[in-house]
């Protein structure tokens, strides 16, 4: 991992989860870091809210782990020991922040939702436009709005993202 990331993972594990952590288990140090992190980050969900409250510091280093209040404590210990500095916030907070986080992705949702029904209104319109252009020398009414709603369509997607 190249930036430190703070992971929120919802306990209990289930059976499936717990196999993943143990399966992440290389015998060597370095590539079983690697793996436990990576699998780590596959059943939480990192944290990405840069306003919550930090309420403490670990340090992860070669020779273990330590917890710090002070930042500049907790850089001359990682600095010292390779080590990687992780800020520390209250459950509470990190969960208010999620839940935030899911009424911002609902609130979305309904608005793509909303732009698709219009979108297809659109299209039962200009499927009803006659084709008018009879010597093609110039492109009808219907096919620019046709193609204006696929840009709309590919903006649309783009913000819904692969589920599209």
């Amino acid at each position: 991992m190249t930036q430190p990331t703070g992971v929120f993972v919802r306990l209990p594990l289930s059976d499936e989860q717990v196999l993943s952590v143990l399966d992440s288990y290389t015998g060597d140090k370095e590539s079983t870091n690697a793996a436990m992190q990576k699998t780590i980050l596959s059943i939480g969900m990192p944290v990405t809210g840069d306003d919550l409250s930090e309420v403490g510091l670990e340090v992860v280093h070669a020779h273990g782990t330590d917890l710090t209040y002070c930042r500049e404590h907790a850089q001359r210990i990682a600095n010292g020991a390779d080590g990687i500095i992780y800020s520390l916030v209250r459950q509470s907070d990190h969960i208010a922040k999620l839940a935030e986080k899911d009424a911002e992705i609902v609130r979305k949702d309904a608005e793509i939702e909303r732009l698709w029904a219009a979108l297809e209104g659109i299209e039962v319109s200009i499927d009803a436009l006659p084709d008018d252009n009879e010597d093609y020398s110039r492109m009808s009414a219907r096919e620019m709005q046709r193609q204006a709603l696929e840009v709309v369509k590919a903006e649309v997607k783009a913000l819904k993202g692969t589920e599209a």
